[in-house]
């Protein structure tokens, strides 16, 4: 990888500073921290499927684009994301672009205790089992701290 650095391309702008990957049970409490990351730093951008997605449209085609349109992919580890079929795919897709990007991609929140497989443990994640909902502020500057 380190032979071929020399001939890569410019970074390119992204249309969202982050895609937020979380299962639907767990809306209130990804709501809670995605709007105190913008309290923190008012002008990111977020790409959320509940805001960014119409309603009736071909919804899936629309969330890999979204995928490859972020700079980062915050994911929310619980059990429910574990079980959800369409966060596992998101989660796999950033994968492939944390390992092709130089500074790393992938943002995961362990938010609820869960067994998460191995391939998830691999990638350094943000602790939050303990934190949330107390300590909210705490975590968004960890989580911007990544950005």
């Amino acid at each position: 990888k380190r032979q071929y650095a020399r001939y890569s391309k410019p970074k390119r702008k992204f249309k969202y500073d982050l895609f937020v990957s979380y299962s639907h049970e767990n809306t209130q409490e990804v709501l809670s921290i995605t709007d105190e990351l913008q309290k923190q730093r008012p002008g990111l951008e977020i790409f959320l499927d509940r805001q960014d997605l119409n309603t009736g449209a071909v919804w899936q085609q629309a969330l890999y684009d979204a995928l490859d349109a972020c700079d980062k992919v915050l994911t929310f580890y619980t059990p429910a994301y574990l079980t959800s079929k369409v966060c596992k795919e998101e989660f796999n897709i950033a994968v492939f672009r944390h390992r092709d990007s130089e500074a790393g991609v992938l943002i995961p929140v362990y938010l609820k205790e869960a067994a998460l497989p191995t391939y998830m443990k691999l990638i350094q994640f943000i602790d939050a089992r303990h934190d949330v909902p107390d300590n909210i502020p705490r975590l968004a500057e960890q989580i911007l701290k990544s950005l």
